[in-house]
């Protein structure tokens, strides 16, 4: 009765924080996981709804929310990819880095059938935040003294935010009145080919795809830019890179899953 109670009050939680997470923000990862969960096989989505019981969007933001409480402070550096050097490797050991802990992941729920039930729908709660996650430009994180890596402000109308924040709120920049459905009929009309070509690879892939986009950040919002004045050319490149990385997110995602659950 405990553990059911316990289940509950998380749920209800996840659900009242969607909205609220600062991480691809709210808004950013119920729309990759909404076109994630667009994309599943139908025996992907039958076994997701049997574990989860939820949406893919009611626990878009769960990491996010837990990442600071026990026992779930291990997985507080499970969002982000370290680089080592300048010349833009990824660290060695990856242990906390979330690439590493989305393969091991995917490589434990290959045999998902032997698995708790628990430990199941845990690991798919882990996979819809952390895959996403990882894409944000932002969630880069470079070694001390080889990167600005975000170390100065932006303004949006005057006031200041670091360009971490900034980032993490891209996919609703100027898109106030957006929903999540509206969002993924804008920006989830990609051909066949090129989801295809997102797909193709392994998590350290994608990570180092996702390091080489990283890069792109600093060029588009330099230090102290008040973002609320930048060139419709300029808004449309900040679209341009954080709709791409949300959907890179999205359809690795859905590819991870559906190979779980293939059989």
């Amino acid at each position: 009765m405990k553990t059911r109670i316990l289940t509950i009050t998380i749920s209800l939680f996840a659900l009242l924080s969607v909205g609220s997470a600062k991480a691809w923000n709210g808004f950013g990862h119920s729309c990759a996981a909404y076109i994630a969960e667009q994309h599943l096989t139908p025996e992907a989505k039958a076994k997701c709804e049997h574990y989860l019981q939820h949406s893919f969007v009611f626990y878009a933001s769960w990491m996010d929310q837990w990442r600071y409480i026990d026992p779930y402070k291990e997985t507080s550096n499970w969002h982000t990819i370290y680089v080592e050097n300048e010349k833009w490797a990824l660290e060695v050991p990856r242990t906390k880095s979330a690439h590493y802990q989305t393969k091991r992941i995917w490589d434990e729920m290959k045999d998902y059938k032997n698995l708790p039930d628990s430990l199941v729908r845990q690991n798919l709660i882990f996979l819809i935040h952390m895959v996403p996650d990882y894409h944000c430009p932002v969630h880069t994180f470079f070694r001390k003294g080889y990167h600005t890596e975000r170390k100065y402000t932006v303004k949006q109308k005057g006031k200041k935010f670091s360009l971490h924040t900034f980032w993490d709120r891209s996919p609703g920049f100027r898109r106030s009145k957006w929903t999540m459905e509206k969002y993924a009929r804008e920006v989830d009309i990609i051909s066949p080919k090129l989801a295809k070509k997102y797909q193709k690879g392994n998590p350290t892939k994608w990570a180092q795809d996702a390091v080489k986009q990283a890069n792109r950040v600093y060029d588009i919002t330099p230090a102290d830019v008040e973002v609320t004045k930048l060139s419709k050319e300029k808004t449309a490149e900040i679209h341009k890179l954080s709709d791409e990385m949300i959907l890179k997110g999205a359809y690795r995602l859905a590819y991870i899953v559906n190979d779980i659950f293939k059989e």
